[in-house]
Protein backbone atom coordinates (compact mmCIF):
# COMPACT_ATOMS: atom_id res chain seq x y z
CA UNK A 1 0.00 0.00 0.00
CA UNK A 2 1.43 3.42 -1.10
CA UNK A 3 2.89 5.25 2.12
CA UNK A 4 3.17 2.43 4.30
CA UNK A 5 7.22 1.26 4.94
CA UNK A 6 8.25 -1.75 2.60
CA UNK A 7 10.40 -4.55 3.72
CA UNK A 8 13.75 -4.76 1.44
CA UNK A 9 12.60 -7.59 -0.63
CA UNK A 10 9.28 -5.60 -1.60
CA UNK A 11 11.53 -2.65 -2.26
CA UNK A 12 13.60 -4.72 -4.45
CA UNK A 13 10.85 -5.87 -6.60
CA UNK A 14 9.44 -3.08 -7.24
CA UNK A 15 12.52 -1.59 -8.34
CA UNK A 16 13.31 -4.01 -10.34
CA UNK A 17 9.74 -3.33 -12.02
CA UNK A 18 10.12 -0.14 -12.08
CA UNK A 19 13.44 0.41 -13.17
CA UNK A 20 14.64 -1.95 -16.28
CA UNK A 21 15.17 -2.06 -20.07
CA UNK A 22 11.66 -2.53 -20.91
CA UNK A 23 11.31 1.04 -19.53
CA UNK A 24 14.56 2.90 -19.65
CA UNK A 25 15.39 3.44 -23.46
CA UNK A 26 18.92 4.35 -22.76
CA UNK A 27 21.25 1.62 -21.86
CA UNK A 28 24.30 3.48 -21.13
CA UNK A 29 22.13 6.24 -18.38
CA UNK A 30 21.45 2.52 -16.66
CA UNK A 31 25.09 1.79 -16.46
CA UNK A 32 25.77 4.72 -14.21
CA UNK A 33 22.51 5.06 -12.50
CA UNK A 34 22.54 0.91 -11.10
CA UNK A 35 19.01 -0.59 -9.22
CA UNK A 36 21.62 -1.08 -6.50
CA UNK A 37 21.77 2.70 -5.99
CA UNK A 38 18.56 3.62 -6.48
CA UNK A 39 18.01 1.40 -3.21
CA UNK A 40 20.71 3.33 -1.66
CA UNK A 41 19.01 6.33 -1.98
CA UNK A 42 15.11 5.14 -0.84
CA UNK A 43 17.12 3.72 2.41
CA UNK A 44 18.96 6.96 3.21
CA UNK A 45 15.86 9.38 2.02
CA UNK A 46 13.22 7.62 3.59
CA UNK A 47 13.61 4.07 4.85
CA UNK A 48 11.55 2.70 1.44
CA UNK A 49 8.55 4.91 2.48
CA UNK A 50 6.59 6.85 -0.41
CA UNK A 51 5.89 9.87 1.15
CA UNK A 52 6.05 13.48 1.16
CA UNK A 53 8.28 15.29 2.99
CA UNK A 54 7.95 15.97 6.54
CA UNK A 55 5.72 19.32 7.17
CA UNK A 56 4.40 20.07 3.96
CA UNK A 57 0.79 18.90 2.34
CA UNK A 58 -0.50 19.39 -0.94
CA UNK A 59 -1.88 22.65 -0.21
CA UNK A 60 1.63 23.30 0.30
CA UNK A 61 2.53 22.19 -3.23
CA UNK A 62 0.05 24.28 -4.74
CA UNK A 63 2.08 26.90 -3.21
CA UNK A 64 5.47 27.07 -5.08
CA UNK A 65 6.37 30.01 -2.76
CA UNK A 66 5.81 28.13 0.54
CA UNK A 67 9.07 27.73 2.28
CA UNK A 68 11.52 24.66 1.41
CA UNK A 69 11.53 22.80 -1.52
CA UNK A 70 8.14 20.04 -0.85
CA UNK A 71 9.10 16.66 -2.10
CA UNK A 72 7.85 13.70 -2.73
CA UNK A 73 8.34 9.84 -3.13
CA UNK A 74 10.99 6.85 -2.42
CA UNK A 75 13.51 9.42 -3.64
CA UNK A 76 11.74 12.67 -2.36
CA UNK A 77 12.03 14.12 -5.76
CA UNK A 78 11.60 17.86 -5.11
CA UNK A 79 8.58 19.97 -6.49
CA UNK A 80 11.11 22.33 -8.70
CA UNK A 81 12.89 19.44 -10.19
CA UNK A 82 9.64 17.86 -11.61
CA UNK A 83 8.07 21.40 -13.19
CA UNK A 84 11.76 21.85 -15.10
CA UNK A 85 11.46 18.20 -16.17
CA UNK A 86 7.84 19.17 -17.38
CA UNK A 87 8.64 22.48 -18.53
CA UNK A 88 12.39 21.79 -20.27
CA UNK A 89 12.86 17.88 -20.64
CA UNK A 90 9.23 16.04 -20.78
CA UNK A 91 10.63 13.09 -22.75
CA UNK A 92 12.42 11.84 -19.57
CA UNK A 93 8.93 11.83 -18.56
CA UNK A 94 7.38 10.39 -21.19
CA UNK A 95 5.13 6.98 -19.51
CA UNK A 96 5.10 8.04 -16.51
CA UNK A 97 1.80 7.50 -16.45
CA UNK A 98 1.01 4.67 -19.41
CA UNK A 99 0.17 6.23 -22.46
CA UNK A 100 0.87 9.81 -21.66
CA UNK A 101 3.72 12.08 -22.92
CA UNK A 102 5.29 13.98 -19.98
CA UNK A 103 4.57 17.34 -21.54
CA UNK A 104 0.97 16.84 -20.59
CA UNK A 105 1.59 15.73 -17.15
CA UNK A 106 -0.01 18.16 -14.55
CA UNK A 107 2.24 19.40 -12.01
CA UNK A 108 -0.38 20.78 -9.80
CA UNK A 109 -2.23 17.05 -9.07
CA UNK A 110 1.11 14.76 -10.18
CA UNK A 111 2.47 14.72 -6.02
CA UNK A 112 -1.10 12.88 -5.77
CA UNK A 113 -0.81 10.66 -8.04
CA UNK A 114 3.20 9.76 -7.10
CA UNK A 115 2.10 8.94 -3.19
CA UNK A 116 -0.84 7.15 -4.83
CA UNK A 117 1.35 4.44 -6.96
CA UNK A 118 4.35 2.81 -5.50
CA UNK A 119 5.60 2.30 -9.36
CA UNK A 120 5.66 5.82 -10.14
CA UNK A 121 7.37 6.94 -7.08
CA UNK A 122 10.47 4.66 -8.14
CA UNK A 123 10.18 6.18 -11.56
CA UNK A 124 10.50 9.43 -10.98
CA UNK A 125 13.83 9.30 -9.27
CA UNK A 126 15.49 7.65 -11.85
CA UNK A 127 13.91 9.93 -14.42
CA UNK A 128 15.17 12.93 -12.47
CA UNK A 129 18.34 11.24 -12.24
CA UNK A 130 18.50 11.16 -16.29
CA UNK A 131 17.58 14.20 -16.41
CA UNK A 132 21.01 15.43 -14.73
CA UNK A 133 22.63 12.60 -16.35
CA UNK A 134 21.40 14.21 -20.27
CA UNK A 135 21.70 18.00 -19.14
CA UNK A 136 24.64 18.24 -17.17
CA UNK A 137 27.12 15.70 -16.03
CA UNK A 138 27.64 11.79 -17.29
CA UNK A 139 29.79 11.44 -14.02
CA UNK A 140 28.40 9.63 -11.69
CA UNK A 141 29.51 11.11 -8.26
CA UNK A 142 28.40 14.27 -10.26
CA UNK A 143 25.02 13.37 -10.46
CA UNK A 144 23.99 12.07 -6.83
CA UNK A 145 26.02 15.33 -5.47
CA UNK A 146 23.58 16.66 -7.75
CA UNK A 147 20.37 15.08 -7.07
CA UNK A 148 21.06 14.85 -3.25
CA UNK A 149 21.92 18.84 -2.98
CA UNK A 150 25.25 19.03 -3.44
CA UNK A 151 26.89 21.24 -0.21
CA UNK A 152 23.58 20.51 1.81
CA UNK A 153 24.67 16.98 3.04
CA UNK A 154 28.05 16.18 1.79
CA UNK A 155 28.78 12.64 3.14
CA UNK A 156 25.50 11.60 1.67
CA UNK A 157 25.82 11.05 -1.98
CA UNK A 158 29.32 9.21 -1.10
CA UNK A 159 27.91 7.04 1.48
CA UNK A 160 25.11 6.22 -1.38
CA UNK A 161 27.82 5.22 -3.48
CA UNK A 162 29.69 2.98 -0.76
CA UNK A 163 26.29 1.59 -0.33
CA UNK A 164 25.79 0.24 -3.90
CA UNK A 165 29.04 -0.70 -4.30
CA UNK A 166 28.74 -3.09 -1.37
CA UNK A 167 25.44 -4.72 -2.59
CA UNK A 168 27.07 -5.02 -6.35
CA UNK A 169 30.21 -6.86 -4.65
CA UNK A 170 27.91 -9.30 -2.55
CA UNK A 171 26.96 -10.85 -5.88
CA UNK A 172 30.32 -11.56 -6.83
CA UNK A 173 31.33 -13.64 -4.10
CA UNK A 174 30.45 -16.67 -5.60
CA UNK A 175 29.95 -19.79 -3.38
CA UNK A 176 30.95 -19.16 -0.14
CA UNK A 177 30.92 -20.95 3.07
CA UNK A 178 30.18 -19.70 6.49
CA UNK A 179 28.83 -19.79 9.68
CA UNK A 180 25.34 -19.59 9.66
CA UNK A 181 25.33 -19.31 6.21
CA UNK A 182 21.76 -18.71 5.64
CA UNK A 183 19.29 -16.50 5.11
CA UNK A 184 19.10 -14.56 8.70
CA UNK A 185 22.75 -14.12 8.49
CA UNK A 186 22.43 -12.86 4.59
CA UNK A 187 19.84 -10.23 5.86
CA UNK A 188 22.98 -9.32 8.53
CA UNK A 189 25.14 -8.48 5.73
CA UNK A 190 22.63 -6.94 3.00
CA UNK A 191 21.70 -4.73 6.41
CA UNK A 192 25.43 -3.98 7.29
CA UNK A 193 25.56 -2.65 3.61
CA UNK A 194 22.86 -0.32 4.01
CA UNK A 195 23.93 1.17 7.77
CA UNK A 196 26.64 2.61 5.46
CA UNK A 197 23.98 5.01 3.82
CA UNK A 198 21.71 5.54 6.67
CA UNK A 199 22.72 4.23 10.03
CA UNK A 200 19.54 5.53 11.87
CA UNK A 201 17.13 3.19 10.04
CA UNK A 202 14.50 0.55 11.46
CA UNK A 203 16.74 -2.24 10.30
CA UNK A 204 14.34 -4.43 12.42
CA UNK A 205 11.15 -3.77 10.08
CA UNK A 206 13.00 -3.53 6.85
CA UNK A 207 15.38 -6.46 7.26
CA UNK A 208 14.73 -8.68 10.31
CA UNK A 209 18.19 -7.17 12.01
CA UNK A 210 19.01 -4.70 14.83
CA UNK A 211 20.06 -1.88 14.49
CA UNK A 212 23.31 -2.51 16.78
CA UNK A 213 23.97 -5.70 14.25
CA UNK A 214 23.86 -3.43 11.06
CA UNK A 215 25.86 -1.61 12.82
CA UNK A 216 28.51 -4.14 13.80
CA UNK A 217 28.83 -5.73 9.97
CA UNK A 218 28.55 -2.12 8.36
CA UNK A 219 31.54 -0.67 10.18
CA UNK A 220 33.73 -3.05 8.61
CA UNK A 221 32.45 -3.60 5.39
CA UNK A 222 32.73 0.61 5.29
CA UNK A 223 36.29 0.18 5.71
CA UNK A 224 36.74 -2.90 3.19
CA UNK A 225 34.78 -1.24 0.44
CA UNK A 226 36.60 2.18 0.76
CA UNK A 227 40.00 0.51 1.30
CA UNK A 228 39.80 2.20 4.93
CA UNK A 229 39.03 5.59 3.46
CA UNK A 230 41.98 5.69 0.97
CA UNK A 231 39.72 4.86 -1.78
CA UNK A 232 39.27 2.24 -4.65
CA UNK A 233 39.80 -1.41 -2.80
CA UNK A 234 42.01 -3.29 -5.86
CA UNK A 235 40.89 -6.14 -3.91
CA UNK A 236 37.80 -5.79 -2.91
CA UNK A 237 35.77 -9.07 -3.76
CA UNK A 238 38.58 -11.19 -1.81
CA UNK A 239 38.84 -8.99 0.51
CA UNK A 240 34.98 -9.66 0.94
CA UNK A 241 35.21 -13.07 0.83
CA UNK A 242 37.07 -13.50 3.65
CA UNK A 243 35.25 -10.64 5.89
CA UNK A 244 31.70 -12.77 4.97
CA UNK A 245 33.34 -16.01 6.79
CA UNK A 246 34.30 -14.30 9.78
CA UNK A 247 31.95 -11.85 10.62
Amino acid sequence: MAGQPLQYFQMWSLVQQNYNSSLCNDPTFMQVVSQELLMAIFWEETQFANIRQRQFDHNNWLNPSAKGNHAIGFGQVERDTLAVLIKLDSDKLDGLKPGKLGKDLDLRGIDLEILQDDGMAVQITWRALQHLYAKVSKHKTTIVELYGGKGNKPLVPPAWLVCETAQKAYQHLGPVNYPGNGMQQNMRLLAGAFWIARDNGDFLRAFGVSQPDAQTVGMQLRDIVTNRGKGTNPNLIADLRQFVVTV
